[in-house]
């Protein structure tokens, strides 16, 4: 009799060749791991390399709805960047994450190098970019990107307990940048509008310009070296006074980062492009669905069973329409 149009040719189903790429790849289960955990729970007897081949169909069936979350994001107005390191065998690589409020995407590439990451971010350079202060970052206009205080505190931190001026420099910036949260605070929980906000902010703003100029010719080199570059990008501390949609900080990417750079030090990265592809798809995947509440495990499932099918493939895009920016006035 003929085969049913949804049923491919593993000898596994889409619910369970799903499953298992959620278990590897949400659940950084290791492939060994994962073929016990089928064995003692669910009394399925399978093989190493079947849960290779479930991984490859699962990625194959994830790769346009990857495609086009990665075109979706790119058009949104806010965006947060960030990478961390890579391993695929024995060469060194970068896993990037660009993520807007209902759809994170990563990739991993061979480098960090500014032709890269420019192919990354996309032409056109357009809407706000949030990011540390990484020099890949100076091809994107300062007036359209949002540098992380919260690298800067860090910064202002180390440069207080260097002693000297350099201490003096640092405290006054922590001061100022604490009286900076706390009047952002206030704007995005309310009660400051936007205006009362700005104006409440400027002093703190002065204060921590002629802050930076006096540390940028402090005796400590590395005081004085962060203070210069930090006036360089100047404009770009500020783009959240301004911008609807826009925070001080690139914590979300840092935090849609943490599941690979869990899993990169349990698994030790991956083995071939092949293996890129899965990582950077499933992570994806689950990183969109879980923005917005979605299914993780019946999005696989139907993936797989329109891959069988030769139908088009469940979407990660938002359901409805609308700007994917922040909730901030």
């Amino acid at each position: 009799c003929p085969r049913p149009e949804n049923v491919g040719l593993s000898s596994f189903g889409p619910r369970l060749t799903a499953l298992i790429a959620l278990l590897i790849g949400g659940y950084r289960l290791s492939r060994r791991k994962t073929v016990s955990l089928l064995r003692d729970v669910l009394g399925i007897r399978i093989s190493l390399g079947a849960v290779s081949h479930c991984e490859e169909r699962v990625s194959d069936a994830l790769a346009f709805p990857v495609e086009e979350a990665d075109a979706y994001v790119r058009k949104q107005t806010v965006r947060h960047a960030d990478a961390t390191g890579w391993r695929q065998a024995r060469l060194r690589k970068n896993l990037w994450v660009l993520a807007s409020t209902m759809v994170t995407v990563f990739q991993i590439t061979a480098d960090g190098a500014k032709a890269t990451v420019g192919k990354l971010l996309g032409k056109g350079r357009t809407g706000v970019l949030i990011s540390d202060r990484a020099s890949v970052f100076l091809q994107w206009s300062l007036h359209r990107r949002q540098v992380c205080w919260a690298h800067l505190t860090r910064s202002f931190v180390a440069m207080s307990e260097r002693g000297g001026p350099s201490e003096e420099v640092g405290s006054i910036l922590l001061t100022e940048t604490r009286r900076m949260f706390e009047l952002w605070h206030r704007f995005r929980d309310g009660p400051l509008t936007r205006t009362q906000f700005i104006a409440q902010v400027a002093p703190t703003r002065r204060a921590i310009l002629a802050t930076l100029k006096t540390g940028a010719t402090c005796s400590h080199p590395r005081t004085a070296g962060t203070c210069a570059n930090t006036l360089k990008l100047w404009p770009a501390l500020w783009t959240f006074t301004r911008i609807d949609g826009v925070v001080p900080t690139n914590n979300h990417a840092e935090q849609e980062l943490r599941h690979g750079v869990v899993w990169r030090k349990l698994s030790f990265g991956t083995q071939s492009q092949r293996g890129d592809d899965f990582v950077v798809r499933i992570m994806t995947t689950l990183a969109t669905l879980r923005k917005q509440a979605r299914s993780a495990l019946d999005f696989l499932t139907a993936a797989c069973v329109a891959s069988n099918a030769g139908n088009a493939p469940p979407s990660l895009l938002p359901r409805r329409a609308h700007t994917d920016a922040a909730s901030v006035r």
